[in-house]
């Protein structure tokens, strides 16, 4: 009878855990999800993986696939990304894009090949750090989110948020997150004029050593640079309102500490 009394004690207690358990995973917001994601990935020195991209629609398919890097040196986070596009036209014409962007801390250089064209275009490296979701927290602000139940992406347990969409397009987005090590491993969007668009990644490396080379760049002999880094003037006709303490100041001075030759891993 003892015994028989434990048993159902036991069992209740264990019952009454595993609901706990339910209710504080259920209790968890979208926000407090990605502040858990981030905490799994803030401390990497350095992150490589491989990204496959798919877009269906009636106006092209689209098949993308990029080799990323990132670095992050301090409070800077470099950057460096190899993309294949290949895009089919409704017509059937097919058209062959490779696209690299090396952001090097200070600038972001973004070559793309087409055939024999090359173009080579330099902006003001971005202000958001790549290395967080403060980009999918404002995208979140756009519609209604809700905290799906964990699904798993070859195996791997991952939380998922799904995102709906009403305006100005209607938009229905899935997001998976690795429990593991916090990245989204896979993203999936439906939107307006049947369009889907699906990512995944996967061959995530993290704080492995990187040739500090692989974070610099130098445009193709002959080719013409895009600077859009350089201040603009306004028309000598139009004096420009602004106060001078406010006009725009030429690029910033790169440092003169050099790199090294090697990004360090974790503990070095």
């Amino acid at each position: 009878m003892f015994a028989r009394r434990s048993g159902a004690r036991l069992s209740l207690v264990l019952a009454i855990a595993a609901f706990s358990g339910q209710a504080a995973w259920a209790a968890e917001t979208p926000e407090e999800l990605l502040n858990r994601m981030e905490a799994k990935f803030k401390d990497f020195k350095t992150i490589s993986l491989t990204s496959r991209m798919s877009l269906q629609s009636p106006f092209a398919q689209i098949e993308a696939v990029t080799q990323s890097k990132m670095w992050r040196d301090g409070e800077t986070v470099r950057t460096r990304s190899e993309r294949d596009i290949n895009r089919t036209d409704p017509n059937g014409q097919a058209r062959q894009i490779s696209s690299l962007v090396v952001n090097d801390g200070q600038f972001q250089w973004t070559e793309d090949k087409e055939g024999e064209q090359v173009n080579v275009t330099k902006r003001p490296a971005p202000p958001q750090q790549p290395l967080d979701y403060s980009q999918l927290r404002e995208k979140l602000k756009t519609g209604q989110v809700t905290l799906k139940d964990p699904e798993e992406i070859k195996g791997e347990p991952c939380a998922v948020l799904e995102l709906v969409v009403t305006a100005p397009q209607p938009e229905t987005v899935k997001y998976w997150f690795s429990e593991k090590n916090g990245m989204m491993v896979k993203f999936v969007s439906q939107g307006a004029m049947s369009s889907t668009t699906t990512l995944e990644v996967e061959g995530i490396k993290f704080d492995e050593a990187l040739d500090a080379a692989l974070f610099t760049y130098t445009p193709p002999a002959g080719v013409d640079v895009k600077d859009l880094t350089a201040p603009t003037s306004a028309p000598a006709s139009q004096p420009t309102t602004q106060p001078a303490a406010e006009a725009p100041s030429a690029a910033p001075t790169p440092s003169a500490t050099p790199a090294p030759t090697t990004a360090p891993a974790a503990g070095s």
